[in-house]
């Protein structure tokens, strides 16, 4: 379960400067 939060955590920070 750590495992797929640490990726989503990733995901999603990528995420955020992109979308601004």
């Amino acid at each position: 379960m750590i495992l797929i939060m640490s990726i989503n955590f990733l995901l999603f920070n990528a995420n955020l400067p992109r979308q601004r």
